[in-house]
C-alpha cells in the first residue's frame, strides 16, 4: 500500500485536498470516485511521479436513448461542467471527464462532437447550437454572451440552475397529479367493465324471466351491450379521437383555442396561467443576468412559456419593447399579466436591477401555483372516491332491481 496526495473538489464546487492508502494510482482514483470526489491530480507517494488525470464524474443517466436529453440530465452535465472550469478545468477536459461517466451513447456521441467542434476552433455556442436536442436554445444564448464577457462558469451555473428549477417544478406537478389520474383510471376501468363485461351476462336471464326492467337499467343493459358486441370499433374510435385532438393541439388554431379554454376553467385557468408566465419569467431572468438582449429574453421567454395566451402576451410586449416602449408599459396592454408583475417591472427598470425583480416573482408565482395544485389534488381525490362510488352502485342498483323483482314473483 503506498500513500497518495489528491487535489479534487466536492460536488458542491468546494476545493479539496488529502491524502489516502492505494495499492496504486488507479485504485486511488477509483476509492476517491467512490466518495464522489471529482479529481484534479494525483501524486504517488515517496516522490514518485505526479499523475494528472482528468475529472472523474458519476452521471447516473440512463444507457440508452434516441429522444431528446432529460431536464435534469441537462441539468447534471451543466452543473459540473460549471464546477470544472470554475476550479480551473479546461472546457475540454472537463468535456473529457463527462464524456467518460455517461453510459447514455446517444448523448456520449453528441457531446463528443462538441467536444472536437471545440478542438476544431468552434466557441461552446456553436458547438452546442450545432447539437439538437443536446440542450435548450437558452444555454446557447446564456454561453454566447458569456464567452464575450469571461464569465462562462457562471453561465453555465445559471443554466443549470434554471433547468433543475424547471425540472424540479414539473416534477411537483407530475407527483400531485399522479394519485389523482390513477384513482380516475381505476373507477373509469371499474365502470367499464361493469357496463360492458358484467351487465350483458345478465340481459338473457332477465329476458328469460320476462322481469319489468327499469328505464336506467334498460339503458345500461343497451349500453353494455352494443359497446360489447363493437368493442373494437369503440377502441379504434377512442384510439383515433385522442391522437386527432393532440394533432389539433399542435396546430396553431387548436392551440390557440386549447390555451384559451384552459385559461377560462375555474381554478385550473388561474393555476396554468401562473404556471407559464413563472416558467417564463425564470427564463428571461436567466437570460438577462447573463447580459443576453431583453428583445431575445422575450422571445425565449415565450417560446417556453407553454400557453398560447401567455405566449402571445409576451410577444406583444417583444413588439413593444422594439418600437421604444418600456417593458412595464408592454406589459399592462396584455390583460393575461397580474399587476404585481408590471410593478416590480417598473421598480426593476427605475433601479436598473431587472432580472433581480423577475426572479423572485417567478418563485413567488410558482410558489403559489404549487401551493393551490395541492389544494386542489386534496380536493380532487375525495370527489373522484365519491363519484366512483355513485358510479358502481348506480350500475350496482341496476342489476340488483331486477333480481328483487324476479324474487318477489316466486
Amino acid at each position: 500500500m503506498q500513500v497518495y496526495k489528491y487535489v479534487g473538489f466536492d460536488t458542491t464546487g468546494r476545493r479539496i485536498t488529502g491524502e489516502l492508502s492505494a495499492t496504486s494510482s488507479s485504485h486511488a482514483e477509483e476509492i476517491l470516485e467512490s466518495r464522489s470526489v471529482i479529481l484534479l491530480s494525483i501524486e504517488g507517494g515517496g516522490g514518485q511521479e505526479t499523475v494528472v488525470s482528468r475529472p472523474r464524474l458519476r452521471l447516473n443517466l440512463p444507457k440508452s436513448s434516441h429522444r431528446p436529453v432529460k431536464t435534469m440530465d441537462a441539468a447534471i452535465i451543466l452543473r459540473n461542467l460549471a464546477v470544472m472550469t470554475e476550479n480551473g478545468v479546461t472546457l475540454v477536459d472537463a468535456l473529457d471527464g463527462v464524456i467518460d461517466s455517461i453510459r447514455n451513447d446517444e448523448i456520449k456521441e453528441k457531446l463528443s462532437r462538441v467536444r472536437a467542434d471545440i478542438v476544431g476552433g468552434k466557441s461552446l455556442s456553436s458547438a452546442l447550437r450545432s447539437e439538437t436536442g443536446l440542450f435548450p436554445s437558452l444555454v446557447c444564448d446564456m454561453a454566447r454572451v458569456a464567452e464575450d464577457g469571461g464569465q462562462l462558469a457562471t453561465a453555465l451555473g445559471g443554466a443549470a440552475t434554471y433547468l433543475e428549477r424547471v425540472a424540479n417544478l414539473r416534477r411537483k406537478i407530475m407527483n400531485a397529479l399522479l394519485y389523482p389520474s390513477i384513482m380516475a383510471f381505476i373507477a373509469f376501468l371499474t365502470v367499464a367493465i361493469l357496463v360492458i363485461l358484467i351487465l350483458p351476462n345478465f340481459n338473457d336471464i332477465f329476458i328469460q324471466m320476462s322481469v319489468e326492467l327499469p328505464t336506467s337499467t334498460k339503458v345500461l343493459m343497451a349500453t353494455g351491450t352494443f359497446m360489447h358486441d363493437n368493442f373494437f370499433l369503440f377502441l379504434g374510435l377512442f384510439a383515433a379521437g385522442w391522437f386527432g385532438i393532440k394533432r389539433y393541439i399542435h396546430t396553431e388554431v387548436g392551440s390557440q383555442v386549447y390555451s384559451r379554454t384552459l385559461l377560462k376553467i375555474p381554478v385550473i385557468g388561474e393555476l396554468v396561467k401562473k404556471l407559464s408566465i413563472s416558467r417564463a419569467l425564470q427564463s428571461i431572468s436567466a437570460l438577462i443576468s447573463s447580459n443576453v438582449s431583453l428583445i431575445h429574453a422575450l422571445d425565449h421567454g415565450a417560446r417556453v412559456a407553454g400557453n398560447y395566451v401567455v405566449s402571445s402576451g409576451l410577444l406583444a410586449a417583444k413588439d413593444g419593447v422594439e418600437q421604444g416602449s418600456s417593458l412595464s408599459e408592454a406589459l399592462l396592454k396584455s390583460p393575461v399579466f397580474p399587476k404585481v408583475l408590471t410593478q416590480m417591472v417598473v421598480a426593476g427598470e427605475r433601479t436598473g436591477k431587472l432580472s433581480q425583480m423577475l426572479h423572485p416573482v417567478a418563485l413567488a408565482m410558482e410558489e403559489e401555483a404549487d401551493s393551490q395544485l395541492r389544494a386542489l389534488t386534496s380536493i380532487i381525490e375525495p370527489i373522484i372516491v365519491v363519484a366512483m362510488g355513485v358510479a358502481v352502485g348506480f350500475v350496482t342498483l341496476a342489476i340488483v332491481v331486477p333480481i328483487f323483482s324476479i324474487a318477489d314473483n316466486f
